[in-house]
């Protein structure tokens, strides 16, 4: 009996010494934080380049030793929200339903929500303090100017991408009616994108051919095919489809009738008998061509 008392003595000294050991290294390591944290928090902590270069340095899970683990404001009762509502980032955040739709929501216009990214990511939006690029996933946030019609211009970086608006569509919205921007492309351009394939099918309700006489004219057309219809910012023709239309200035009054004589008048009946509808035709409108003659 007394044997096995000893043995259980010893066993429980052991114990203490590896608990002993055990405590001593977590006090130690709670000073070694302590160290890489000041606190008490020293005067303009609250300034994003003093705990925010200091939370980057460490790591954000320092912070959860007194914020608690979702920031929420932990043992000491201060939540990280109080000042930065979206910051630390949830899971998921990089998809353009979490971060987008959460800055769009929280703010009145696109201006001030992209102002709260640029406290972190750089007033250039190219990584800032964080060392994230906003551009690494997508071009948003737009140039600050220029973006609609200057040289930086939305027009020129579609271009660029051959006018694939895919990437539009993650924040204008597959109609690209506005979407998490809230932004609609058709605020400014009421035919762009155009409804693919109606926008060549004539009779499908989305014709182009339709929507150049409702709009009086191909005047509309020049903004991106050029003032003289020859493709312009969207590299693409009018004159690719069709050779005679939109129809030069001198058209009514001489063009015409010389491309009437050669070839017929085959071709102007697709517009002018089949669309049975006012052409605008310079200088005035001819509803048909039984108008003039």
């Amino acid at each position: 009996m007394e044997k096995s008392h000893k043995v259980l003595a010893l066993l429980f000294i052991i114990s203490l010494i590896g608990c002993s050991k055990e405590r001593e290294e977590y006090l130690e390591s709670l000073a070694r934080q302590a160290t890489e944290v000041p606190f008490p928090h020293p005067e303009g902590w609250d300034q994003k380049d003093s705990h925010g270069l200091m939370a980057m340095q460490v790591g954000k899970e320092k912070c959860a030793l007194c914020h608690g683990e979702d920031f929420s404001g932990g043992v000491c009762g201060v939540a990280c929200a109080s000042c930065h509502a979206s910051y630390p980032h949830k899971t998921g955040w990089e998809a353009p339903t979490s971060h987008g739709r959460s800055l769009i929501t929280a703010s009145t216009t696109i201006t001030t929500a992209v102002a709260a990214c640029a406290l972190c990511h750089g007033e250039d939006f190219q990584g800032g303090d964080t060392r994230v690029s906003c551009y690494a996933c997508h071009s948003y946030p737009h140039p600050a100017t220029g973006w609609e019609t200057g040289g930086s211009s939305h027009g020129l970086y579609l271009q660029s991408r051959n006018f694939d608006v895919t990437l539009c569509a993650y924040c204008h919205g597959q109609g690209f009616t506005g979407g998490t921007s809230q932004v609609s492309c058709l605020t400014c351009h009421s035919t762009y994108p155009h409804p693919e394939p109606q926008w060549a099918q004539r009779g499908s309700g989305a014709f182009h051919g339709d929507t150049v006489i409702s709009l009086g004219g191909p005047t509309g057309c020049g903004l991106c095919h050029g003032s003289d219809y020859y493709g312009g910012n969207s590299l693409l023709s009018c004159y690719s489809c069709h050779s005679l239309y939109p129809h030069s200035s001198d058209w009514a009054s001489s063009t015409h009738m010389d491309y009437v004589t050669a070839d017929g008048d085959g071709s102007c009946r697709g517009c002018h008998e089949d669309l049975r509808a006012t052409l605008p035709l310079y200088p005035v409108s001819y509803p048909r061509c039984q108008f003039c003659h």
